[in-house]
């Protein structure tokens, strides 16, 4: 679950939410996923990055797929 997004951050342009569940990164499940697994399938997207979020935030729950286009910087993530 993500805790938090940081502001003005690619995945706060990109719409994630405190709260999104990202179920997909690429086509990889984050099912049972450790935070470094997910931390290198981001690094091994490179500059184009798909994600499938569960959000339950609204009535039904809903899922979202987002394409984020970015440049990362990997001394960072």
């Amino acid at each position: 679950m993500t805790l938090q997004v940081t502001m003005d951050s690619v995945a706060f342009k990109a719409g994630l939410l405190p709260g999104d569940v990202i179920r997909q990164i690429c086509n990889a499940t984050t099912h049972r996923m450790t935070h470094e697994q997910a931390k290198m399938e981001i690094l091994r997207a490179g500059n184009e990055l798909d994600f499938f979020v569960h959000r339950s935030g609204g009535m039904p729950c809903t899922e979202h797929h987002r394409t984020i286009y970015t440049q990362l910087d990997h001394r960072r993530v």
